[in-house]
């Protein structure tokens, strides 16, 4: 396998509409040629995972539009969601929410 860093800035958040940061790398099988695995770096809003790397599995990719990866909820585990810092209203995080309502 081989890691593809993207140029883009393509966000990553869960489909509650959790921010969870940017995504790094994209893991692709080298003979399937199929995404394994997205790396995404950890934000802010979410302290339990600062400083942190998240591996996505491609199965738990809810959704893949132009500049948001949405992601199944359990990839941040319960405690990490109960820690998340709330947004404020205008902030990047609350539009990203409203991406998710299409």
């Amino acid at each position: 396998m081989f890691r593809f860093t993207p140029k883009s800035r393509l966000m990553a958040q869960t489909k509650s509409g959790l921010a969870l940061g940017k995504v790094l790398a994209i893991e692709v099988d080298e003979q399937t040629g199929r995404i394994v695995n997205f790396s995404i770096s950890a934000h802010r809003a979410v302290p339990a995972i600062i400083d942190k790397v998240l591996l996505v599995a491609w199965d738990q990719v809810v959704d893949w539009r132009a500049e948001v990866l949405i992601v199944a909820d359990a990839v941040v585990g319960s405690q990490a969601l109960a820690s998340a810092v709330l947004p404020n209203p205008g902030t990047s995080i609350q539009m990203n929410k409203d991406i998710n309502r299409s």
